[in-house]
């Protein structure tokens, strides 16, 4: 029996470097088909001079910001530890709150201070979570610094055709899962098994009939192992 296709929707960079961890991690080199359902692109912001802590929640939001400035003297706190890797790798002080959205917003809470100054949030320009709306409600004072937009894609031929046999579908953030429901409609998924980085992002496809499995945490070698269970 075939194994599945292993059909990689996130921008493109990103989906070869989970592909290459993925192999690396076990040794499994998958027939993949690549077709982002999402792009990203600079949107030229006005980086913060002083503030307490830059928040950044994508690796995305690292990757643009980082371009847009030379100071890296403020020290980022970061969703999880790809983006907390990110940042480090761009010259910042990084510290990670390991998972969610929700993480985050603890470890703001455990090492900021209201009294200390602002904080800014680098975020795109569609956001899955008000962040800053929730600090805000606390007592901390939070600027948007969006550097990136996101403009949807459409699934290519091959990846329709794909979707019709056995094929496992990385699933890693709730606008990527909104962008290929709407993709998807009218079809039922059945041969396809969904693989979700967090329960935000299982949201837009519960109506599907695909198989549908949440990783057991919001990191990528939690999606590797939950994904190469069916490679």
């Amino acid at each position: 029996m075939p194994k599945p296709t292993l059909l990689m929707i996130r921008p493109l960079v990103q989906a070869l470097e989970f592909v290459q961890a993925l192999n690396e991690s076990t040794g499994k080199t998958p027939n993949t088909l690549y077709s982002p359902v999402i792009q990203t692109q600079a949107i030229i912001a006005k980086p913060p001079e002083k503030v307490q802590f830059l928040l950044f929640s994508s690796v995305n939001g690292v990757k643009f910001f980082a371009t847009q400035t030379e100071n890296r003297k403020i020290p980022a706190l970061c969703v999880g530890d790809m983006t907390a890797k990110a940042a480090k790798d761009a010259g910042f002080s990084a510290q990670s709150a390991g998972g969610t959205a929700s993480d985050l917003l603890k470890l703001v809470k455990s090492v900021a201070d209201p009294a200390n100054g602002p904080l800014t949030y680098v975020c795109g320009a569609l956001v899955a979570h008000d962040l800053d709306g929730h600090l805000a409600k606390i007592g901390f004072s939070t600027n948007r610094c969006t550097v990136y937009e996101q403009t949807s894609t459409p699934l290519t031929k091959q990846a329709f055709s794909a979707l019709k046999a056995p094929t496992v579908v990385p699933v890693s953030s709730p606008n990527m899962a909104q962008v290929f429901a709407e993709q998807t409609t009218g079809m039922e998924l059945s041969n396809v098994i969904l693989v979700f980085i967090s329960e935000n992002a299982c949201a837009p496809l519960s109506h599907k009939k695909a198989t549908q499995i949440l990783a057991t945490a919001p990191t990528r070698n939690a999606m590797i192992y939950a994904v190469s269970q069916f490679l």
